[in-house]
């Protein structure tokens, strides 16, 4: 079973649904944002914990956010499968110790992420290219824990992806949107940016995007 946790109404699992029905896998999401509870997690589930508007520090507006890292340290330490993508990857860092910095190298839009050698190792990344197209949304970001390896990093944010115990991984990146998910993110208000130049510069590179996410989703799953 794989657990998909939502914090945020705006921030629905998209790709990451898409390739989990592709790959005929048995998944349920959890509505944080709602209120439903956390689940005991078995040793062969996984879990992926999507973004939201939220900081990974608001445990005080947030509640859920303080049993959250608590069961995502667990996991981790047990070794279950845990994803945990834009705050998903802030809060993962955030339950291993790591800082997590509001409004530091925040990024809006299309652009590119770099494996570094362990990233070009590791076995989420297989198949995927050195250099590839990710779609980018976030004001904060995170400091590594202390036993975390860097995988990505790009021009903007040093801090792209990571890997903590065998099957711990956080990303900053977001590869799991669709178009629709991005019209919604840019009717926020135009601190956001131009809606046209956001949604156009996904379907640009669309076919990347997916790619990406497919292998991404192979990989963790295996």
């Amino acid at each position: 079973m794989v657990h998909v946790l939502q914090p945020d109404p705006e921030v629905p699992p998209g790709l990451a649904a898409v390739e989990l029905d592709r790959l005929s896998v048995e998944w349920r999401l959890v509505r944080l944002d709602k209120g439903e509870p956390l689940q005991e997690v078995g040793a062969d589930d996984a879990l992926i914990l999507l973004g939201g508007r939220m900081s990974a520090n608001d445990e005080a507006a947030f509640p859920f956010l303080g049993p959250l890292k608590v069961l995502i340290q667990e996991s981790v330490e047990r070794d279950i499968r845990f994803l945990g993508i834009c705050l998903g990857g802030q809060v993962l860092a955030a339950a291993f110790g790591g800082a997590v910095v509001e409004k530091r190298w925040g990024e809006r839009g299309s652009s590119e992420v770099l494996l570094n050698p362990a990233g070009c190792d590791s076995p989420l990344f297989h198949g995927v290219p050195p250099l590839f197209p990710v779609y980018q949304w976030h004001d904060d970001s995170f400091d590594l824990p202390e036993g975390a390896e860097l995988l990505a990093l790009s021009e903007r944010c040093p801090h792209q992806a990571f890997r903590l115990g065998k099957r711990g991984w956080g990303l900053q990146f977001h590869p799991e949107v669709t178009s629709e998910i991005i019209d919604s993110w840019a009717s926020f208000g135009s601190s956001c940016g131009n809606p046209s130049e956001l949604i156009n510069g996904w379907r640009r590179r669309e076919q990347e995007y997916r790619q990406v996410m497919e292998r991404i989703m192979e990989n963790f799953l295996k």
